[in-house]
């Protein structure tokens, strides 16, 4: 990332800090914002909600071109909740009427019940949890309403590593299904079935019932989901404005961590909470969470410098022998058998695109 890239993304955190704690902002504060501005908090995912947040443009000093797209962004959101909510009217009936039971996560569970408008978070896709036992049936209900898997879990390590399915529509707004049997993050955390369901609150929504994780448990999974990706600074608000506008246990969350073996990511989003976003927790919070001994590999999948390699090696770690192992790299980075059959030069782009996964890997790490 270009050093210009990161001033302009220090300009915008510092707004951004200053809006969701709710301090006075400076007269003038957007004044000299350039189009590297308006690139970085496009895609950083704050467009809709610095476009509601910031209020009088004259008092904020945007440009006008900038405060341009940044309306265009919260209309592009706007209009991307109303195909969600088109799609969610078709899916939760028919869940209803099989009785599969849905958890809705992350975005939603933001726009829906923590932002006063569900506008002002974009999200690029609906991510539902269903239990293991309903998985199969939820995916022919999905593809029975129109909806086509994008990949297939046609290998048994993939089974076993219980991966999510995207499922996708051909439409003029594609809608995008992330369809999820657990919860799990960086290959290395993964929720117990038990504590998450006995954790669901049930909803009504649109004349039907669904599910939603308490507002602790939903913390720690946006916070494992932040340190798996990188977060972008909307993901960083969306911790703060959880713990700023949501009715917060703080011991419930110490509990239930501790009982989901996630005590470590949080040690460390509160470090950054606390040292760039003026959102420490309680003194009581930060002593747990400090006496907490981590695992080996903890820090490895979390923050070390090679973290996407210590990554696929838990993955690997969670399938049973040796020979379930070298099969899943196998599969994963020998050409398939029938690109073995063909051309030469498929084979050749096969082994390109995991040289250039690597080169991707390494230059993120």
């Amino acid at each position: 990332m270009r050093d210009s890239t990161l001033s302009e993304l220090a300009d915008i955190r510092r707004i951004a800090v200053a809006l969701v704690t709710g301090s006075p902002g400076e007269y003038g504060m957007c004044r000299g914002w350039t189009s590297v501005h308006q690139e970085a908090v496009i895609s950083e995912g704050l467009g809709p909600w610095l476009y509601k947040s910031l209020g009088d443009p004259v008092q904020s000093g945007l440009d006008p071109n900038i405060l341009s797209a940044m309306r265009q962004s919260y209309k592009f959101s706007a209009v991307s909740c109303l195909y969600r909510e088109a799609a969610l009217r078709k899916l939760l009936p028919a869940f209803n009427a099989c009785g599969i039971p849905v958890i809705l996560l992350k975005g939603f569970y933001l726009g829906s019940s923590v932002y006063v408008e569900p506008a002002l978070r974009p999200m690029d896709d609906v991510d539902l949890l269903v239990r293991e036992e309903d998985f199969d049936q939820a995916g022919h209900e999905l593809e029975r309403l129109g909806y086509r898997p994008m990949f297939h879990l046609s290998r048994e390590e993939d089974r076993l590593l219980r991966l999510p399915i995207v499922y996708g529509t051909v439409s003029a707004v594609p809608e995008i299904i992330d369809l999820h049997r657990c919860i799990q993050s960086m290959d290395y955390y993964s929720f117990p079935a038990d504590v998450v369901w006995e954790d669901a609150v049930e909803k009504e929504l649109y004349g039907c019932q669904v599910f939603y994780l308490s507002t602790e448990l939903n913390f720690i999974h946006l916070a494992l989901h932040n340190l798996n990706h990188r977060g972008l600074l909307r993901d960083w608000v969306d911790l703060v404005t959880v713990l700023r506008n949501m009715n917060f246990d703080w011991d419930r969350l110490i509990l239930l961590a501790r009982s989901l073996g996630a005590l470590r990511p949080l040690f460390w989003i509160f470090q950054e909470l606390g040292d760039s976003w003026g959102t420490p927790p309680p003194a009581s919070v930060s002593a747990s969470l400090e006496s907490y001994v981590p695992t080996r590999m903890e820090d490895r999948v979390i923050r070390h410098r090679f973290r996407y390699f210590w990554r696929l090696a838990a993955r690997v770690a969670r399938l049973n022998g040796w020979r379930a192992r070298l099969r899943y790299f196998a599969t994963r980075f020998v050409p398939p058998h029938d690109m073995t059959e063909g051309r030469i030069s498929s084979c050749i782009l096969h082994v390109k695109s995991k040289i250039s996964l690597f080169q991707h890997l390494w230059r993120r790490s």
